[in-house]
């Protein structure tokens, strides 16, 4: 099967999808975040030049099928609330990442977009999910989706390209 390229999904107000050059000055607003600097390991100092190897770095992702990161962005305004990415499967296990802009922490935005992606990758047969996620796990324990280390499940061998 052919690669579907970047998928873009939606949930409440929310609207995962790819990232787009255009993203670079969010990227490098939420990065100035000393919250979001804490537990992202970042280049300092973090300049326009990181914001958008940034952007290419995820565009890359999905050409390469290493991964699928997207921007969580508030569908009605596409404004940037942050970003989630799922990296492999590696065999069996993914590994999930997020972070969260100051200006949209507090109205579930984590929860919700890592929800959504973990169900996905769930549906699409990787059945086990390994949380790449520091700080809170609030929000995460529903859905089938647990907050735990590891939740073991079956082996797939399903990758991201063809597998969406």
């Amino acid at each position: 099967m052919d690669d579907p390229g970047p998928a873009t999904l939606v949930v409440d107000e929310l609207q995962l999808r790819p990232w787009r050059p255009d993203d670079a000055a969010a990227v490098l607003d939420a990065y100035q975040d000393p919250d979001i600097a804490r537990w992202v390991a970042l280049p300092h100092p973090f300049g326009p030049d990181e914001a958008r190897g940034f952007i290419s770095d995820a565009q890359a992702m999905w050409r390469d099928g290493t991964g699928t990161p997207f921007a969580v962005a508030h569908a009605a305004t596409d404004q940037v609330l942050g970003a989630v990415t799922r990296f492999g499967p590696d065999g069996h296990m993914a590994t999930f990442g997020c972070w969260v802009a100051a200006h949209a922490r507090g109205r579930g935005v984590e929860g919700r977009a890592l929800r959504l992606l973990a169900a996905r990758t769930r549906d699409h047969g990787s059945r086990a999910h390994r949380w790449r996620h520091h700080g809170r796990q609030r929000g995460l324990g529903t859905d089938g989706v647990a907050a735990r280390s590891t939740v073991r499940g079956r082996a797939s061998g399903v990758a991201h390209p063809g597998g969406w």
